[in-house]
């Protein structure tokens, strides 16, 4: 099988029905095969936009993947990636490079050089038989910690490079959750509550988490007043006493 084929094959097994871009990138006809739908964009930067809301959305349970042209298609996407950084927003953004031996030569921009301090983790895949450890560590930093973009370019020669398919031992990754200690969480709590003018602040985190119910009932049993950041609107109702 070819390296697009095996990446495709991935995005499948990650439950990807769709992956949105601007053409040209030769992972849409590998997609395809695999039963995956091409939703083309205008601008790559919309195409950004467009997978950053299904995290929004869905409160991050479900994800986006989009696709762009090497060099000035990764160009046309930063303002995209910086906004979905800015925001804490995950997704995934697999654009393609230019070939091998001048990823990094002028002019061609390189997304790994280039998209670094505004992405959650950022590389480029050399090999065939980096598919697997790229893609299992790029959904790993998508379903751990604190969201935020993930980015792996992929050199237009590699996709049509042979990949071995003994080697194919991809398994999805699962989401990882954390929980604050016990011992800080009622340090916290003495501290709120030995407060004089308390007050909560609530941001995307809460939608994240799925935690409106239980921030309702904290704030209602403490008396505490509750306001949103913009992006955490809807995490409390805007009714509530």
């Amino acid at each position: 099988m070819k390296v697009g084929e095996a990446v495709a094959k991935i995005l499948k097994m990650e439950g990807f029905e769709y992956i949105v871009g601007f053409p040209l990138n030769h992972l849409v006809e590998s997609a395809a095969k695999e039963d995956i739908r091409f939703i083309k964009t205008r601008t790559e930067r919309v195409a950004i936009n467009m997978i950053d809301a299904v995290a929004r959305v869905t409160g991050g349970n479900k994800l986006g993947v989009s696709v762009s042209q090497h060099n000035q298609g990764v160009e046309n996407a930063y303002s995209g990636i910086a906004q979905a950084w800015d925001d804490s927003t995950p997704l995934l953004f697999l654009p393609m490079a230019p070939p091998k031996r001048r990823v990094t030569m002028q002019p061609s921009f390189s997304a790994a050089k280039n998209l670094d301090g505004i992405t959650k983790w950022v590389d480029t895949m050399y090999f065939p038989e980096q598919v697997t450890e790229k893609m299992r560590r790029a959904f790993t930093y998508l379903r751990s910690g604190r969201p935020g973009p993930v980015v792996v370019e992929i050199p237009v020669d590699l996709y049509n490079e042979e990949f071995n398919d003994a080697s194919f031992n991809y398994k999805p990754v699962k989401r990882l959750r954390s929980a604050g200690d016990p011992a800080d969480v009622r340090d916290a709590v003495k501290a709120l509550l030995a407060a004089k003018n308390p007050i909560i602040r609530a941001g995307q985190g809460i939608l994240f988490a799925g935690a409106t119910d239980e921030l309702v009932e904290f704030s209602e049993l403490t008396a505490i007043p509750v306001f949103t950041t913009l992006n955490g609107k809807s995490g409390f109702p805007e009714n509530h006493p």
